[in-house]
């Protein structure tokens, strides 16, 4: 069955071939990597944001990239080509978002050898408001049980001071402190009650520019120990001048 041979051996090279030429290809494949980061503008109170995107262009042998494009996900592209007389600088680029949303940006870098490599990436875009607040408490002991020290934790997006902070104690008792917003404060108050007892505490902090948060908990405050202290007498002569003092708590 000789004439079955070259059939064999045509095989061999046709499978040895397409392997080496899928090393080759993979290897190709690694020689280009593309890549890009982002830096959101931030705005604040608008829907709109310019974002400014720097591609990463990388070739084993460092080849000169001949083109590079970009997919912004909201339908607009843009290529920026290599000529004879004007190279690509690798450079940023600016581009404006209309509003808010997550996009999926593509970028797609060609070098000169014709080698290409593609890059995609999910942004996120939101806008940040300058009117985000919260608001939340500590309450520490003091040297009397049932006197509290309440302390307010404030907090605003964009770092704005409370104008006024209300207390309500659950006991009846409330207050409301105006703060001057041009000073640091330490927005700390004390509160005596009358029994111990669980008591709901709330807080209402309006800031400066409008924003209201409030919070409310329920805390339970202790009644004071008790003690007490005696002493017990004991005659140990029978002179009766040989005492014993017992302490009795």
């Amino acid at each position: 069955m000789p004439h079955f041979k070259p059939l064999i051996m045509r095989k061999l090279y046709l499978l040895l071939t397409a392997i080496l030429s899928f090393s080759a290809f993979s290897a190709y494949a690694q020689d280009c990597t593309a890549n890009f980061e982002y830096r959101d503008s931030m705005r604040t109170n608008s829907m709109t944001h310019f974002v400014r995107f720097w591609p990463i262009a990388k070739h084993h042998d460092n080849k000169a990239v001949t083109s590079i494009c970009w997919t912004f996900g909201d339908g607009k592209d843009t290529c920026i080509n290599a000529t004879a007389a004007s190279p690509i600088n690798i450079s940023s680029v600016l581009h404006h978002y209309q509003q808010n949303g997550n996009y999926n940006v593509c970028i797609k870098i060609k070098y000169a050898d014709g080698c290409d490599a593609n890059y995609c990436k999910t942004i996120s875009l939101q806008t940040i408001s300058d009117n985000n607040c919260s608001a939340g408490f500590e309450m520490g002991n003091t040297d009397m049980v049932l006197k509290k020290l309440f302390v307010a934790q404030p907090w605003q997006s964009t770092g704005r001071k409370p104008e006024k902070i209300c207390w309500d104690f659950g006991d009846g008792k409330d207050t409301c402190i105006v703060y001057n917003t041009s000073i640091s404060n330490n927005y700390a108050v004390y509160h005596k009650y009358d029994h111990a007892g669980t008591y709901k505490v709330c807080l209402k902090i309006l800031y400066s520019g409008g924003c209201v948060a409030s919070v409310c908990k329920e805390l339970k405050i202790e009644n004071p120990e008790v003690c007490s202290a005696d002493i017990k007498l004991e005659t140990l002569s029978a002179s009766g001048s040989t005492k014993q003092f017992i302490a009795i708590t």
